[in-house]
């Protein structure tokens, strides 16, 4: 229906233009075609408005954009925004998925150089400690070893400094509050886990919407090429380990 009004409206423009343009041509002095060209520009003005009004009312209903070029949506962004998301998401259940079934088939590869406490598999935690740790122990590999290890510790050692303090502090504040909770059933390393991979789904899911409305607002308001640039964006495997901020 939207489509159908945006198709008309566009026909009316151009009719308005095309008589507008034919008056001036023809260099008309009577005051029946002066008449009818104040008609016509009166006409494509009140046009103009509808057709802005419409689109800002479909189009833009649930994401307004400053600077895109109205005419280059065919359908409600509304729509595409609600698709995008339901992508994004998909896309985290399956990573998380994969990694559960590799973490299960396949052995982590040494990090010997990482200097701290040992992983829960070494240590006595309990049987709710090494399911979580079974489920999401692929997460918490190379330099997500690290950043648990400062949220839980702090900057003991000196290859520590090398990693900033916001994802730690974050991992520490929202672990801390999710072990109040279930803190009688796991330790606050697992606690710190699921925190973590909470928080990294989360902000990637408003990454690749907020990445959306940038390449939209760049690109003058191409669909498939914000979307595909959403797709590849290189730097979304951060977002897979515990070491996005």
């Amino acid at each position: 229906m939207v489509n159908n009004k945006i198709v008309s409206m566009t026909r009316n423009r151009q009719r308005a233009h095309h008589n507008i343009n034919n008056i001036k041509q023809n260099n008309i002095s009577t005051s029946f075609h002066r008449q009818q060209l104040i008609d016509s520009q009166y006409s494509l003005n009140e046009e103009t408005k509808y057709f802005e009004t419409e689109l800002n009312g479909y189009l833009f209903s649930f994401l307004h954009i400053e600077g895109i070029n109205e005419f280059s949506f065919p359908f409600p962004l509304q729509k595409i925004n609600y698709f995008l998301l339901q992508q994004l998401i998909f896309s985290r259940l399956i990573i998380l998925l994969f990694q559960c079934t590799i973490n299960f088939v396949m052995r982590d590869s040494p990090t010997d150089a990482f200097k701290g406490i040992n992983r829960p598999e070494n240590n006595e935690g309990s049987s709710f400690d090494l399911f979580i740790y079974s489920i999401l122990g692929g997460l918490t590999t190379w330099d997500a070893r690290h950043f648990l290890h400062i949220a839980e510790f702090g900057y003991i050692w000196e290859s520590s400094l090398a990693f900033f303090p916001l994802f730690p502090i974050s991992l520490k504040i929202l672990g801390g509050f999710l072990n109040l909770f279930i803190g009688n059933w796991v330790s606050l390393f697992s606690s710190m886990l699921i925190a973590g991979t909470l928080l990294n789904n989360v902000l990637f899911v408003i990454n690749g919407m907020l990445l959306f409305r940038l390449t939209l607002f760049l690109n003058g308001g191409n669909i498939k090429e914000s979307i595909l640039a959403v797709y590849l964006h290189c730097w979304y495997i951060f977002f897979n380990f515990l070491r996005c901020l």
